[in-house]
């Protein structure tokens, strides 16, 4: 569960990045 929760927040900070550049 815990990898889980990791994988979710990377996914969403990499698309917040993706985002801003």
């Amino acid at each position: 569960m815990a990898f889980s929760a990791l994988a979710g927040v990377i996914s969403l900070a990499s698309s917040e990045i993706e985002e801003s550049m």
